[in-house]
């Protein structure tokens, strides 16, 4: 008899937290544009990036 209010409730708050994410999304950026964000909880002493070895594929 509960099941199908408890459903409805889990919809509702799946809903509503769906919509707050869409609304907090950040606006979509133009074709090519690149963006680096730091994360600010970050303590590292080396700013010299980390290395990633790569290997280049020929069309």
């Amino acid at each position: 008899m509960a099941l199908p209010h408890v459903m409805r409730k889990a919809e509702e708050k799946m809903r509503e937290n769906a919509r707050r994410h869409n609304e907090n999304a950040r606006p979509p950026r133009p074709e090519g544009q690149v963006t680096v964000e730091k994360d600010s909880k970050s303590t590292r002493s080396n700013s010299d990036g980390d290395y990633v070895d790569f290997v280049e594929i020929k069309d």
